[in-house]
């Protein structure tokens, strides 16, 4: 008998017939959901420890609540062995668990978004809360992640009234979010008219207001600029002649006349609306879509609203390269966002659609960037040589520069920092080759705080404040956002601690797209904050928790954990250490060693990383 198990909001089980039971206590509840979500299967000793520190028999308290869950659920769950294993019979569905794709989010877009373990408070285990609040905050993300996403899809597809259901829910839990307020605006000017889009865009101005002191978002007063964009046909103008448009606007992309070359797309594209030559809407979005995210930093509904629209044209037109593409770029969107299960699923579609091998080449690479953001960095690795071997067999010599620049950012993660330095002069040096200039702000960021690590401040000074002119000059908040960081290193390595929390405070207002880059920068701020006695240190160590849990970002997750225990915040401590030892990265791991571990050699790092932490147990 089919039995569904509800972990999101208040916990049930619920049978066919629509009876509900439940276990006896929330102890029950949460080893219930530990099992059902950790990473790893548990062992006994660590679900002993765990949850039930506190009885006279921790392990005869385990076996108990193991075998109340298996009176509960029946022959359909299998619960056993050392570590304990779970096995779900094929009539079990867990809400947690469950893909949330279009068609599940459609269906019932406010059942989306529930607190996992509603209600359910375990007091007498901090790592368990620990451990359920960074669940929490994962499991939130993915359901905004999956809204926005739905939301973006049926709008494309033409299921309007839908998509308007789907993206009030996403602003419902996600109010803050500019981009949820975009779709919901675009959404709202196709299924309502142009008064009650407007309507919409004010209240979201309003909110901003009122609650952040900023002004309306960006993605929604672009949004509003379309609102009264139609199609313009244009006998005048053939798809030959558009196609001419598309070809001017590409070439003064490439000779670095950005403003230029993004307003010929964009005129190609809306011209492109009217021919009803879905092949060529499907290029002129595209394209479009990827000169704002590769030339000017775009990241938001824009972009992904142009995307999606590619992809149902490409469909039409039967095109597998243009398909793959825009899921590509899709892909890449999801690594920024920290959309993790976005982005396997844009990877999947873009190598069922083309097995271009430049195209490969540039979806290992999003593999790899979105590997290193996990902290999962052997994958990682492996990702981005892959990327290297197969952009150098296609002859692209920027996405073998690219996909280069993200192994020396996991060399400067996991402090080698005589391959990062290697690989990283390397790719600014191919960049300057190329006139690559809207991106060497990236490798020349980190090559700087590479140095600076390496105790060479004033070439670390010269690489970092060119980076960030060049990252003004580009517009880029991610790169302003690394610069920033590095900048901020920099003068507290001087001793200019006023100077640090300047170039720190720049970097948080730019608000970068790339969560990442946005948690990297936070990193530095709490090492900062709890070095010099700021106040506001605890907060900027929750804004860190929550962002790296919700993104899946595990080194920064226990980067978090670290600040919190040097706050004297210990509860989480045990779950901390844990995490640290699955992550490559030995630099890490004497973060949170026990004082008898021996101390890792390497070079003399800067006093933000001097100040590593001996925590006891």
């Amino acid at each position: 008998m089919a039995v569904t198990i509800h972990l999101l909001g208040k916990p049930s089980i619920v049978d066919a017939g629509g009876q509900t039971r439940s276990p006896r206590g929330n102890k029950a509840w949460a080893l219930l959901a530990y099992l059902l979500l950790a990473a790893h299967p548990p062992s006994r000793s660590h679900l002993g420890e765990l949850l039930f520190s506190g009885a006279d028999d921790p392990l005869g308290a385990l076996r108990w609540n193991l075998a109340e869950l298996r009176r509960l659920l029946g022959s359909s769950v299998a619960v056993s062995g050392d570590p304990v294993s779970v096995t779900l019979g094929a009539e079990i569905t867990v809400d947690a668990l469950q893909r949330l794709d279009t068609a599940t989010v459609a269906r019932a877009p406010d059942a989306i978004g529930g607190e996992l373990l509603h209600g359910v408070t375990i007091v007498s285990s901090g790592s368990f809360e620990s451990w359920l609040l960074i669940e929490r905050q994962r499991l939130a993300a993915v359901a905004r992640a999956a809204l926005y996403e739905a939301s973006l899809v049926l709008l494309a597809t033409g299921d309007t009234a839908t998509a308007t259901a789907v993206a009030r829910r996403a602003v419902e839990i996600d109010p803050y979010n500019g981009d949820n307020h975009a779709v919901l605006v675009r959404c709202l000017a196709r299924t309502g008219g142009a008064q009650i889009a407007r309507e919409q865009a004010a209240r979201c101005a309003d909110l901003f207001r009122r609650e952040l002191g900023i002004d309306q978002p960006a993605a929604v007063r672009e949004a509003l600029a379309e609102v009264d964009r139609v199609p313009v046909p244009n006998a005048r103008l053939s798809v030959a002649q558009t196609r001419a448009m598309l070809e001017a606007g590409s070439a003064a992309l490439a000779a670095g006349a950005v403003s230029r070359g993004v307003d010929e797309l964009a005129a190609a594209a809306n011209i492109a609306e009217g021919l009803g030559d879905d092949a060529l809407r499907a290029e002129t979005t595209l394209a479009l879509a990827s000169a704002l995210i590769r030339s000017t930093g775009a990241r938001g509904a824009t972009c992904s609203d142009l995307l999606h629209r590619a992809i149902v044209c490409s469909e039409a037109a039967g095109n597998g390269e243009l398909l793959a593409s825009a899921c590509r770029e899709l892909a890449f969107l999801a690594t920024l966002k920290g959309h993790r299960s976005q982005v396997i699923s844009w990877v999947e579609r873009a190598e069922a659609a083309s097995d271009d091998e430049a195209g490969r080449a540039s979806l290992s690479g999003v593999r790899g960037m979105d590997r290193t953001d996990t902290a999962d960095y052997p994958g990682a690795l492996e990702a981005l040589e892959e990327s290297v071997t197969r952009a150098e067999r296609s002859g692209s010599v920027r996405q073998r520069t690219w996909s280069r620049s993200m192994i020396g950012r996991v060399h400067l993660l996991r402090d080698d920092l005589a391959q990062a330095e290697l690989v990283l002069r390397e790719t600014v040096a191919t960049s300057r080759a190329e006139r690559w200039m809207a991106f060497l702000p990236w490798p020349a960021s980190m090559l700087g705080e590479t140095r600076l690590r390496m105790g060479d401040l004033d070439e670390a000074a010269d690489l970092l404040e060119g980076a960030h002119a060049m990252a003004t000059e580009v517009g880029d908040q991610c790169y302003l956002a690394m610069t920033d960081r590095g900048l901020a290193l920099l003068e507290w390595a001087r001793g200019d601690v006023g100077a640090a929390r300047k170039w720190i405070g720049e970097g948080l207002s730019s608000a970068p797209w790339y969560v990442w880059a946005r948690g990297h920068l936070l990193d530095a701020a709490c090492e900062l904050a709890i070095a010099s006695g700021d106040p506001g240190a605890a907060t900027l160590v929750a804004r860190l928790a929550e962002l790296a849990a919700g993104a899946g970002m595990r080194e920064l997750t226990v980067r978090a954990g670290i600040h919190a225990a040097r706050l004297g915040d210990t509860a989480g401590l045990e779950l901390t250490r844990a995490m640290a030892e699955t992550i490559d990265s030995p630099a890490l791991v004497d973060r949170i060693a026990p004082t008898s571990r021996p101390r890792r050699v390497g070079p003399t790092p800067i006093p933000v990383r001097t100040e590593l932490v001996r925590l006891e147990r």
